[in-house]
């Protein structure tokens, strides 16, 4: 072989495993996204630790830890319900649309008392709308500037 040849060969040899490496690389789609966040005290900020977190529909339930973090792996797309119930506060639960490949971060802040506080974010530039349903049936709503 000719000097010209093997440079020639040993070229092709590197282009052809270029082309392999780049093509082989990562040739799936993320399919699934991720739900992370923080449960503080709306008072004080602090981190709420030990309230539990339920995902619905699915019904899938998680502890805050100690830093009041929860997170949620490989999340189907669609509509999702965080629910975060911890005793001596009120029960919190915000609406969350999840995408292929996306990680959402649903951070939420617990009142103390009774009942049940439902947040639905709509898409309105005055920002939340806040429903509070107290255990005795009766119903506020209030406007929340972001």
């Amino acid at each position: 072989m000719t000097m010209k040849k093997i440079i020639w060969a040993a070229s092709a040899g590197l282009i052809l495993t270029t082309i392999l490496l780049f093509t082989c690389s990562r040739s799936e789609v993320d399919m699934f996204g991720n739900i992370n966040g923080i449960v503080t005290d709306f008072k004080s900020g602090e981190p709420v630790w030990a309230a539990g977190v339920t995902l619905n529909p699915g019904g899938v339930k998680t502890t805050t830890g100690n830093d009041g973090r929860y997170e949620y792996h490989e999340i189907d797309p669609g509509q999702y319900t965080v629910q975060v119930m911890k005793d001596g506060y009120q029960t919190a639960s915000l609406s969350v649309t999840m995408q292929a490949g996306v990680a959402k971060t649903v951070d939420v802040q617990l009142n103390v008392g009774t009942g049940i506080l439902t947040v639905d974010r709509l898409k309105r530039l005055s920002g939340l709308i806040m429903h509070l349903r107290t255990l005795d049936r009766r119903e506020y709503n209030s406007d929340v500037m972001e």
